[in-house]
């Protein structure tokens, strides 16, 4: 495991520890109970030290990304300043959340505490999505500024329904051809079965002479 791996294995606790622990405050928030504040404070602190983690890791990953073709230096830059950013704004906030949970061993937290807590939370969440979105740019060119997204006709799926169908009825031309020329073939096979013979008429004539001999 190199150093791109180890920050690839990393990177993902501060972003999504941030939004766990920003739904853990609201929901500390909404039902006032300290003990799921407390945990709250205590993840934001250990993910402060991840965060410092992951951004020791991020030098090794760089050495290793600039050599891959179709990298751009001023991309993974400007990742590496958002990181930065991002890492002091969360290891200020676990400071702070740090410092709150040994004060409250002492004395009760006021009511705003949880409120407060909350709103500046959302400082390091944004920045850490700020980060990761940099980051997703250095290898994924769908994400980056300026790149066309592939469209799709609103009425590709309608137009595709009806060559479809269109398709199907051509393919079923040919049968109805078939049997539609079969069909005088029969008729002219019937009309040829019912037709009279010259032992017909024959016979025809030998009836009606019995016929008028009765009557006389």
């Amino acid at each position: 495991m190199n150093a791109a791996h180890l920050h690839l294995l990393l990177n993902h606790l501060p972003v999504m520890g941030t939004v766990i622990g920003v739904m853990l405050l609201a929901l500390a928030r909404a039902r006032r109970s300290d003990e799921l504040f407390r945990a709250s404070l205590a993840l934001f602190a250990l993910l402060a030290v991840a965060a410092v983690a992951v951004y020791l890791t991020g030098d090794g990953a760089e050495d290793l990304v600039e050599r891959l073709p179709g990298a751009s230096k001023s991309l993974i830059e400007a990742h590496e300043e958002a990181a930065l950013i991002a890492t002091i704004a969360l290891g200020i906030y676990g400071i702070a959340a740090c410092v709150t949970l040994f004060v409250g061993r002492f004395r009760a937290l006021p009511r705003w505490t949880a409120t407060a807590a909350l709103v500046v939370s959302l400082i390091p969440l944004g920045l850490m999505a700020w980060t990761a979105n940099r980051g997703g740019q250095i290898r994924h060119t769908e994400i980056r500024p300026g790149t066309p997204a592939a469209t799709r006709s609103p009425h590709s799926h309608a137009q595709m329904a009806r060559a479809a169908v269109g398709g199907g009825r051509s393919r079923s031309a040919p049968t109805l051809s078939t049997s539609s020329a079969v069909m005088p073939e029969n008729r002219a096979f019937t009309q040829r079965r019912r037709a009279p013979g010259p032992g017909d008429a024959g016979r025809g004539d030998a009836g009606r002479e019995v016929m008028a001999d009765c009557a006389s």
